[in-house]
């Protein structure tokens, strides 16, 4: 968080800006690979209880085995998810209310220096906290409007969940099963559950750990993680007992059903946008220009001495 975040740290975003006034700082969360981890080991899970479940030698008890491993990691996931999600809120927060004279440098001589030269650079420090209010904050909202899985990472979830279903599919190819059989499983299972389903859920859970982030119920917060996995297992136990159901009957089932989990993936990742736009929007635009001496073309950085 920037108003508990080393001064240096802030004497780099000034020199970086005041060099490169044009150059757009991104915003990389680190806790995003660490829940991919989770949705990796919760699907590759899930798959391989079913796998055995299938094969007859897991017995049917291992079907709730597996959605247990399905159901917790993901809560697990979401807890983590509304914890980062919340730290993100309070990063928009501070921007806002952004002081430069209350962030911590452990030198004297260090904090003396860098002031300085953020003085010769924006003029003074009251035009630095103004930029870090103003204009940084507003490019960096969108980034942080924003609660989607990165496309590549949705992809890699997939895969851990199509690699379970492509044992069925095998299974059922050499076991004879007809062509339209084979293109219906394809169709339904393999598109329309481990992808549009499954990618649709992925993002309504991410959408949900965003908007439900703040604690609500002080010791029982726990609860609003529950409520919040209730719906997403409903439909994801649902929407795949239909999927088996709709490729079962016919391969036109198939089609509409994959069809559907289209629809509604399409859906959800609309809303997810926008949401995010309107979060976007809804920013208030800055009441005064920001200081000129950092709006100029490009410029090496003014020399600035201190002496100890």
């Amino acid at each position: 968080m920037l108003p508990r975040s080393r001064l240096w740290c802030v004497f780099e975003l000034a020199a970086y800006k005041k060099v490169n006034p044009c150059g757009m700082i991104s915003f990389r969360p680190l806790f995003v690979e660490r829940i991919l981890v989770i949705l990796l080991l919760s699907g590759a899970s899930f798959g391989l209880c079913f796998v055995l479940v299938r094969s007859g030698s897991g017995g049917a008890s291992m079907a709730y085995v597996g959605y247990a491993l399905f159901v917790i990691p993901y809560s697990i996931a979401a807890v983590l998810l509304r914890r980062n999600f919340r730290e993100k809120h309070m990063l928009r927060q501070e921007l806002e209310t952004f002081d430069l004279s209350k962030v911590s440098c452990a030198k004297e001589f260090d904090r003396k220096f860098i002031l300085a030269a953020i003085e010769k650079w924006y003029g003074s420090q009251e035009a630095f906290t103004e930029f870090v209010q103003t204009e940084l904050r507003q490019q960096l909202e969108p980034l942080l409007a924003t609660s989607r899985f990165p496309t590549p990472y949705l992809l890699l979830v997939f895969a851990s969940l199509i690699t379970a279903s492509l044992e069925f599919f095998l299974a059922l190819w050499k076991g004879g099963a007809p062509p339209a059989c084979l293109v219906s499983f394809a169709v339904g299972i393999l598109v329309g559950v481990d992808i549009f389903l499954v990618g649709a859920l992925i993002v309504l859970f991410s959408h949900l750990c965003d908007r439900l982030a703040p604690q609500r119920f002080g010791r029982l917060d726990h609860l609003q993680t529950a409520v919040l996995m209730l719906p997403l297992t409903v439909v994801f136990g649902i929407g795949s007992s239909m999927g088996t159901v709709a490729y079962s009957s016919s391969l036109e089932h198939g089609f509409l059903f994959a069809l559907a989990c289209l629809l509604l993936g399409c859906f959800i990742w609309w809303l997810d946008g926008a949401a995010s736009s309107c979060v976007c929007c809804s920013q208030p635009s800055p009441e005064h220009e920001v200081a000129p001496s950092h709006q100029t073309a490009c410029s090496p950085i003014p020399e600035v001495t201190e002496n100890p």
